[in-house]
């Protein structure tokens, strides 16, 4: 059932991509926020102890830095800053190492998701 579940996790994060990348801001936006409920939820119910989770096909932390970190850059495109900075605080939260500069760290997390983006291909594309 674990399988099942991430896969569906997995399509839902291509679609939250797919629309990050191709769709409004205000869609993209939409998608991502949607993706990560769904995966907090996930994690949530998996949780076992010590605030670890089972995941078999999904790196949970690194999936959560780029989608907040997506969701970040959408919202420095409408001009909302205060959310801009709310999903970086978040995606921070998900670094290994906080002795960065804040400032060096949000540059690096965007260099990053813009590699990853400049590669990403669709499930559906063959």
């Amino acid at each position: 059932m674990f399988m099942l579940q991430e896969a569906e996790l997995i399509r839902s994060e291509d679609a939250a991509i797919q629309a990050y990348l191709n769709e409004s801001p205000e869609t993209g936006i939409w998608a991502l926020e949607n993706y990560i409920n769904a995966l907090n939820r996930v994690i949530k119910e998996r949780e076992i102890r010590n605030n670890k989770h089972l995941f078999l096909m999904i790196s949970t932390k690194v999936t959560l830095r780029e989608a907040y970190v997506r969701l970040a850059l959408l919202y420095g495109k409408i001009g909302n800053e205060a959310k801009r900075k709310e999903n970086f605080e978040k995606a921070f939260e998900y670094c290994d190492s906080m002795n960065i500069e804040r400032e060096l760290l949000e540059e690096r997390l965007i260099q990053i998701v813009t590699t990853l983006d400049s590669k990403f291909k669709p499930l559906d594309e063959n």
